[in-house]
């Protein structure tokens, strides 16, 4: 089996919620989007299929769920937090790793990362 998926993103900027799954089938790249609102799928095709994409793939079975993931990053952030921002999880320096990011007050961000296979916190950012 050549499907393989390479990143999923959550996106509530700008007040609209979508997510985005990013992988590699046998035919190339490609990205749907999921427009919470108006509940439509667009799918976006480009490139062709490398077999190094398919090395920074991963099973989302295998990994934390998100919003157990989402939850122990927001008790990071020392209760600055007011909003949530974004998510993301894909291969990073060699592990899979959630990007989750909060918005605080002043319009400001925290940037939390966090190993998704065993939840390990890896950084913290203010």
């Amino acid at each position: 089996c050549t499907e393989a998926i390479t990143e999923i993103s959550f996106d509530a900027d700008g007040g609209q919620i979508r997510y985005d799954v990013e992988g590699v089938d046998e035919s190339g790249k490609y990205e749907l989007t999921y427009i919470y609102a108006t509940n439509q799928i667009f799918e976006k095709r480009e490139g062709d299929f490398h077999k190094s994409l398919k090395k920074k793939s991963f099973d989302p079975r295998e990994i934390l769920p998100p919003a157990a993931v989402v939850n122990f990053a927001y008790a990071q952030t020392q209760g600055k937090a007011t909003s949530l921002n974004a998510w993301s999880v894909q291969y990073d320096k060699g592990k899979i790793v959630y990007k989750v990011s909060f918005g605080t007050e002043g319009d400001k961000e925290v940037n939390v990362r966090i190993d998704a296979m065993n939840g390990t916190l890896l950084s913290v950012k203010f």
